[in-house]
């Protein structure tokens, strides 16, 4: 075979492997680009739900699975939020599977990690009343059904306030905002701190009244926060799951704003593209 024949088929032989590659590349990024607005908003809307979530858990009110909507399968009630909405649905493979397993399992722990501070509001509120003797005489018990019950405390109110600043019990669990909360009530002395767990009525509450105290603000505090770090569960591991879930909240929503920008990366694209042709 002479040179120039040689020639000839090489550059016949290069020619068709440039264009099988350049076919097969365009393949794929046709693909990817009729896919991109749907997974840009898939990203996105979980950026933003995490983003939620993140806000939450900052402001001592963690969301938790009743949050959001349910159905129902069988006898078991199942709640979805975005996350597992999106796996019910399907949709949850449209993500890259690295980011969509990390998203679906950082939603399950803040879920339950808001729950369980829900699920605490009896052990803080068995807390609160082991510790009457911090209050002048006075404090009443109120009941919503059971006339027995002690699930409402109110001190006394010397004062006659009739303000009230509405909390949640899960502030128990952030001692500095506990303490700035009760700091400025002491110094105000014109609203009363009126906490309550979740529910429509809720289960437990707690009224406390300006100069309702017996002992200083500081002794008060200090007192709750130990018995609550004896008696409720979770409580002294509460600030550093805390502190976990917000940093692995930062990493997520860094990688959703990346792919909300650009679903899916040249190299993905470029090795997809010849992983299609094995499949």
């Amino acid at each position: 075979m002479s040179d120039t024949l040689k020639t000839v088929f090489i550059s016949l032989g290069t020619s068709l492997i440039v264009s099988l590659i350049t076919f097969i590349l365009g393949l794929r990024s046709g693909k990817n680009q009729a896919d991109r607005q749907k997974m840009q908003e898939l990203y996105k809307q979980l950026y933003s739900h995490f983003a939620d979530l993140k806000k939450s858990i900052q402001e001592d009110r963690s969301k938790t699975w009743d949050n959001y909507e349910h159905i129902n399968r069988g006898n078991r009630i199942l709640y979805t939020p975005p996350v597992r909405k999106l796996e019910l649905s399907g949709d949850l493979i449209y993500l890259k599977k690295r980011i969509a397993d990390e998203a679906s399992e950082l939603e399950m722990e803040i879920m339950n990690y808001g729950s369980d501070r829900n699920n605490a509001a009896k052990d803080i509120h068995e807390v609160i009343l082991s510790n009457l003797e911090l209050f002048k005489d006075g404090y009443k018990f109120e009941a919503y059904s059971n006339k027995d019950s002690k699930n409402i405390l109110k001190t006394a109110n010397p004062t006659g306030c009739n303000s009230h600043l509405m909390c949640s019990y899960k502030i128990f669990f952030n001692k500095e905002h506990f303490e700035e909360m009760l700091n400025n009530w002491a110094a105000k002395k014109d609203h009363a701190l009126d906490f309550s767990s979740r529910g429509n009525p809720p289960s437990y509450s707690f009224c406390l009244y300006p100069d309702s105290l017996v002992v200083p603000t500081e002794e008060f505090k200090d007192t709750l926060i130990k018995g609550f770090q004896k008696h409720v569960k979770g409580y002294t591991e509460s600030d550093r799951i805390k502190s976990q879930l917000l940093r692995r909240i930062d990493k997520l929503e860094r990688k959703l704003r990346r792919r909300a920008k650009e679903p899916v990366s040249f190299w993905e694209t470029f090795f997809g593209a010849f992983v299609d042709l094995f499949r």
